[in-house]
């Protein structure tokens, strides 16, 4: 009788750790959120409150509890953040310049560059491919360098565009 109970307890422990298993293993593989479709018609700008529109500098923050802002402007929500800090991503995706499909803020590569205007004027442009960027770059007057997240300049107090450089 001992070993019978002990069989279906061992037995019951084991289905309990597969099913443990099996909820995280799924937790594990929940990719972050997509970005959202733009409608132009009516997302505006969280930080400046301009349109937002596929102009390939689009960008999109979904905070942890799945509100999604909108920026025209890169340099936007850089300020916005810099402005809110207690607002957590779940993700994050900018407009690649070139192409206007989205790419994870953290895996795009950028140049700042004032060459090429951006809607809010922070010179910041993003791109998928790094062999883009430098391509981009290289026939700037301003002779910009090829950046990640980490190197983009600290925005400005104001709300005149320009960046800390």
């Amino acid at each position: 009788m001992e070993t019978r109970t002990s069989s279906r307890a061992l037995a019951v422990f084991v289905a309990g750790a597969l099913a443990m298993a099996s909820l995280a293993a799924q937790g594990a593989s929940q990719k972050a959120p997509g970005p959202v479709p733009l409608d132009p018609a009516i997302d505006v700008c969280a930080k400046c409150g301009m349109s937002v529109k596929d102009s390939g500098y689009a960008v999109e923050f979904i905070a942890d509890n799945g509100k999604v802002y909108k920026f025209d402007d890169l340099g936007c929500l850089l300020a916005y953040q810099k402005d809110n800090p207690g607002v957590a991503a779940a993700a994050r995706y900018v407009q690649d310049a070139g192409s206007h499909a989205w790419v994870a803020l953290e895996s795009a590569f950028y140049v700042v560059s004032k060459d090429v205007a951006t809607p809010m004027g922070y010179g910041i442009h993003a791109f998928s491919k790094k062999a883009d960027a430098q391509e981009f770059a290289l026939v700037r007057k301003d002779k910009p360098k090829v950046v990640g997240l980490a190197d983009l300049p600290e925005p400005s107090d104001s709300e005149s565009g320009l960046m800390k450089m």
